[in-house]
């Protein structure tokens, strides 16, 4: 049993990490085509994290990073009560 649950674990933990180098990509692609230069620098990252949380077109990256967020959390938690105090 304790298998199953590390790999349902391995399973949304990889699901998670695809979505957040997406973001990442996505807020980097931004910053470029915004900024109109190749290497915006740390002025225009600091802008695309704003950019995340604030911006519309962002809304659903920000609701699947918080539902996969949620969703890891809740199966680590999962998996600890199901391996016991020892486990």
């Amino acid at each position: 049993m304790i298998w199953a649950g590390l790999a349902l674990q391995a399973v949304v933990f990889a699901l998670w990490a695809w979505q957040a180098f997406r973001v990442l990509l996505r807020l980097s692609a931004w910053a470029r085509e915004t900024s109109g230069q190749a290497l915006p620098g740390p002025r225009w990252t600091l802008r695309g994290f704003a950019a995340f949380w604030r911006a519309a077109e962002f809304a659903g990256d920000r609701r699947r990073m918080a539902v996969l967020t949620l969703v890891l959390v809740g199966v680590m938690l999962a998996n600890r009560v199901i391996s016991g105090p020892y486990g």
